[in-house]
């Protein structure tokens, strides 16, 4: 199925950061579709931290992640 992503952090083009993964969590709303790519060549060591970051801190909020592959088509 297609799924449209509702929502992205830009991060292929600006470093994403600790500090920016922690204020898109607070952007978040109930059924986003988050766009991220799966890695940030030049600097993979600040991405995986910002990303273990958003994660901890979106699920601390009550979010959850769901596969593509789980998600039912309409």
């Amino acid at each position: 199925p297609l799924i449209h992503w509702n929502v992205r952090f830009f991060d292929t083009q600006f470093l994403w950061t600790q500090k920016k993964a922690l204020s898109a969590v607070s952007r978040l709303e109930k059924g986003d579709i988050v766009l991220l790519h799966d890695t940030d060549k030049r600097d993979v060591d600040a991405f995986t931290k910002a990303l273990k970051t958003f994660i901890v801190a979106t699920k601390d909020e009550g979010f959850c992640f769901t596969p593509i592959t789980d998600v039912k088509q309409q």
